[in-house]
């Protein structure tokens, strides 16, 4: 299920365009470093897609075994998902393994399906077998109509 995987890319770009509470729980050895992000439309609603550009350094290669955990809830409902990195980035035009260097990345994810006004609270983390901090972040928002 992909619901939470895009949601989670949303809210890491809404969190410059939107009164979004974005935290990073990742640690200084976090294998990629985030150094910018961009979002359109901005700010993100539920009548378009939201494709969102995310920029950092890569500084260990990320194989085709590298995992994105994503807990959220979504109002009442609770979903905990273990995902393949690399099949989300392969949506993105990016193919496993990924090598060494500075990175930008391109998704778009739709969000006609998400009900507006209901608050989304995430917790993503993302490693891989030689890193297992490859970044983490938290994140509460709630898509505007």
């Amino acid at each position: 299920m992909k619901f939470f995987a895009g949601v989670a890319l949303v809210a890491l770009a809404t969190s410059s365009a939107l009164a979004v509470d974005l935290s990073n729980c990742g640690t200084d050895t976090d294998t990629f470093k985030l150094t910018s992000l961009s979002i359109s439309p901005d700010p993100p609603n539920v009548r378009e897609k939201a494709c969102i550009t995310i920029k950092g350094t890569l500084n260990k290669e990320i194989t085709t075994s590298a995992t994105m955990k994503v807990a959220g809830d979504l109002g009442a409902l609770h979903v905990d998902q273990v995902l393949n990195l690399c099949q989300m980035l392969q949506e993105a035009g990016i193919t496993c393994p990924v090598p060494t260097t500075t990175t930008e990345l391109k998704y778009c994810a739709d969000t006609s399906f998400l009900p507006s006004d209901v608050p989304i609270n995430l917790h993503v983390e993302a490693a891989d077998t030689d890193s297992p901090h490859l970044f983490c972040f938290s994140a509460q928002l709630t898509i505007q109509a």
